[in-house]
């Protein structure tokens, strides 16, 4: 495996990276079962088209930037390309269809396929390395990819692959490594914002507030506050879940055993509903019989404010405020409440 990372990481990081023209042309080829068009779409240009084939063959040009993926689909078929400035010719009749440009040795989209290759080759290999191992490896090679590839889309690819995995300190390292361009790409963008917002409330600072309207029919009566449970002088096991997660769903029954192990005057448990519809969150909470406070329908307030990129996200605040612990999942949530609590 090794040798082939070696291979993959020489085609990825010391091949050449070009533009060549502003007009990236796209021709595709069907020597059998050709149909009437194919889907063309670069969300970030804004362009989504239909593209006629005639006698088996079509072509195409968009404008050309290294940093986006646009894909184009025909039936169940689908496959993604880098408008890279060479000329790009996809094939549709292999089993999976193949993209090959007229330039090899300074396409974006030859880099891009190896890269994409190199994640296939470490996927195929997880029923025999451990998660940690293969996460490890996917994160090493995502990080050497973004080295080797700070200006285009290989980059920007690896990095949306592995920041919500990195801890802030080696994420502030990586986004380092990107180009100025890069980093003012939308996606970079909020990346950035949600590392300032996870630095701001960061372990051993205050929490920081925020304002919910829990029912927008009903907003006087709704109108909650999360200083109304936090800083309260009990600590505070918030749980930021929504009702269509299903690790969510699944911490439930750890998040009921440290409530009845812990629960009372110096430890309590708060649910914060985010993205997720209102009705959802209450037929959920009812379902599973969740006996502490809840705040419903926060939508992205809390977790812009907290730079939270996925759930659930547990947190355990101290009596007057103070974050103790992000990211606490199973066993670990006992755990550290152990740490301050007596049980019952």
């Amino acid at each position: 495996m090794r040798k082939l990372y070696l291979i993959l990481f020489a085609a990825i990081f010391f091949a050449g990276c070009a533009k060549v023209s502003d007009i990236t042309t796209i021709n595709g080829t069907f020597t059998s079962d050709a149909p009437e068009g194919v889907l063309l779409s670069i969300p970030e240009m804004e362009i989504e088209q239909m593209v006629e084939v005639t006698d088996g063959k079509f072509s195409v040009e968009v404008p050309t930037d290294i940093t986006t993926v646009g894909n184009i689909v025909s039936g169940m078929s689908a496959v993604e390309f880098v408008p890279d400035g060479t000329v790009l010719t996809i094939n549709f009749d292999e089993t999976t269809p193949t993209v090959t440009s007229d330039k090899p040795k300074i396409s974006t989209q030859v880099k891009y396929d190896s890269f994409m290759q190199g994640i296939d080759a470490l996927l195929s290999k997880e029923d025999v390395m451990s998660e940690e191992q293969l996460e490890q490896e996917f994160l090493s090679y995502c990080v050497e990819a973004i080295k080797g590839n700070p200006d285009n889309a290989v980059g920007l690819t690896s990095l949306t692959n592995i920041y919500y995995m990195l801890p802030l300190e080696r994420l502030e390292e990586v986004l380092g490594y990107l180009s100025p361009n890069l980093k003012e790409k939308e996606q970079v963008k909020d990346i950035l914002t949600s590392l300032d917002a996870k630095k701001s409330t960061a372990e051993g600072g205050m929490f920081a507030d925020f304002t919910v309207i829990q029912d927008p029919d009903k907003e006087a009566e709704s109108t909650v506050k999360f200083s109304d449970y936090i800083g309260k002088g009990k600590y505070i096991l918030v749980d930021f879940w929504a009702s269509w997660c299903g690790p969510c769903i699944r911490e439930i029954p750890n998040l009921k055993n440290v409530y009845e192990t812990y629960g009372g005057d110096k430890f309590d448990i708060l649910s914060v509903a985010v993205w997720d519809k209102l009705e959802d969150t209450k037929r959920a909470a009812e379902e599973l019989e969740i006996p502490w406070n809840q705040i419903v329908n926060a939508q992205q307030i809390p977790t812009d404010l907290y730079g939270i990129d996925g759930i659930p996200h547990i947190i355990l605040f101290g009596p007057d405020g103070t974050i103790l612990k992000r990211e606490l999942r199973g066993p670990a949530i006992a755990a550290e409440i152990a740490k301050y609590v007596s049980a019952n």
